[in-house]
């Protein structure tokens, strides 16, 4: 049974909040110095329609980030440490990354039609797209999750 734990919650609330910090502080840094962004939208990518569902992954990846590490935290505190550790270490390499090379995604490519996924487009940062953070966090809770005494079902479902 999961119990509750006050500073379990703090550290997974200040490892998500660091992170993201890291994410929009180095966006900011780009605007701010007016840097070159290089669009990394490929011919591949124009084949594939923006469909309005693909922005359920996007919130359920949000929820399963504090669920994921605040799980990993009950059953193993230590493990918590190394993964909020990771994770900023990662983040800051590649803020630094962006930094050195801004890329971004172009919007048009999208061909938003739905209001939901436009508004979200419209107002989410224009530029990181790579190195991706949404794909640093999962690889992240992966690799931490392989480490954890859980059962076999626990473990697929967090693979997945």
């Amino acid at each position: 049974m999961l119990r509750f734990d006050k500073s379990l919650l703090k550290e997974v609330f200040f490892g998500f909040f660091l992170f993201n910090f890291l994410y929009y502080f180095s966006s900011f840094v780009v605007e701010l110095c007016d840097l070159k962004l290089h669009n990394v939208v490929s011919k591949l990518d124009l084949f594939f329609p923006t469909l309005t569902v693909f922005i359920v992954p996007y919130f359920i990846f949000i929820i399963f980030f504090f669920v994921a590490s605040y799980f990993m935290g009950v059953k193993d505190r230590l493990l918590l440490h190394r993964f909020t550790t990771t994770l900023i270490i990662s983040a800051t390499i590649g803020s630094l990354i962006f930094l050195i090379y801004p890329t971004y995604v172009d919007r048009d490519v999208f061909n938003i039609k739905n209001k939901i996924l436009y508004f979200i487009y419209k107002y989410d940062v224009g530029g990181n797209a790579c190195p991706s953070f949404h794909v640093l966090v999962t690889w992240c809770i992966w690799i931490h999750f392989r480490q954890l005494e859980i059962s076999k079902k626990i473990k697929l479902s967090v693979h997945i």
